[in-house]
């Protein structure tokens, strides 16, 4: 009984209102107390708290990070795989088909110029 009385009630009446005070009294009353107040106050406080600790502990951090684990990952997998995949790719497809397109075109475009 309360679900099919107070459910249209609520649909109808009580949201509209309430998104339209809210959304109204937000404008009106928060926008510009953040736009005066938290925004310097932000500005003030956490701009040098970011430039001071956040980003070079960050730095710190992700420099070090890299270094330990990233750099072996590569040394170890990256590297030794492509130089497996790639290189042969590279002799036996692009060095030739380079060889027998690009430089025959480029030489009979090119040269005489």
């Amino acid at each position: 009984v309360w679900a099919q009385l107070m459910v249209p009630v609520w649909a109808q009446l009580m949201v509209p209102v309430w998104a339209q005070l809210m959304v109204s009294v937000w404008a009106q009353l928060m926008v510009p107390v953040w736009a005066q107040l938290m925004v310097p106050v932000w500005a003030q406080l956490m701009v040098p708290v970011w430039a001071h600790l956040v980003v070079p502990v960050w730095a710190q951090l992700m420099v070090s990070v890299w270094a330990q684990l990233m750099v072996p990952v590569w040394a170890q997998l990256v590297v030794p795989v492509g130089a497996q995949l790639v290189v042969p790719v590279w002799a036996h497809l692009v060095v030739p088909v380079w060889a027998q397109l690009v430089v025959p075109v480029w030489a009979q475009l090119m040269v005489p110029v």
